[in-house]
């Protein structure tokens, strides 16, 4: 990655339910809420190997081992998690998040935002995906999506 790249601010995006169904149908690491649920898929866009991934941002994880993700702020603002990443082509399947400051998520985001790219953790998480992207190459990591197999699946969906 050149230092144009890195410079850039990542940003919050919400992301196509039907485009999340069809890929957990290919591999169930595709992280889901189940259906009915108001709940939005919020995850953060990082540019990696001339893709669009999407890391989903969620609670603290006491359980998972630190190598999938990363803390926001100690894990106070949450974390993202890099190993349920997902590719998209299309930026027509996501929109960018606008900080709605009237509400509770309105601020966290905000505040997470700031932790990302103000403070800058973007050397962090891009280190991160490199590492985990290349470790599971042949996709033998349970904890992991496949995202070789998932870049195929993306490719195809219309």
């Amino acid at each position: 990655m050149n230092n144009k790249t890195r410079r850039k601010s990542l940003d919050f995006v919400e992301v196509d339910r039907k485009y999340l169904s069809f890929l957990h149908s290919k591999d169930s690491n595709v992280q889901l809420h189940p259906v009915g649920k108001e709940t939005k898929y919020i995850a953060l866009r990082i540019k990696f190997n001339n893709i669009d991934y999407l890391a989903p941002l969620t609670h603290k994880i006491p359980n998972l081992p630190k190598k999938y993700f990363i803390d926001i702020s100690e894990g106070k603002l949450g974390s993202i998690k890099i190993n349920c990443m997902i590719p998209c082509f299309s930026s027509k399947l996501y929109k960018k998040v606008k900080f709605d400051m009237k509400t509770p998520y309105g601020h966290l985001m905000k505040k997470q935002w700031v932790k990302i790219n103000v403070l800058d953790k973007r050397k962090e998480i891009w280190g991160k995906v490199k590492y985990l992207y290349n470790s599971n190459k042949l996709e033998k990591d349970t904890f992991c999506c496949k995202w070789i197999s998932l870049e195929l699946h993306a490719k195809k969906y219309k």
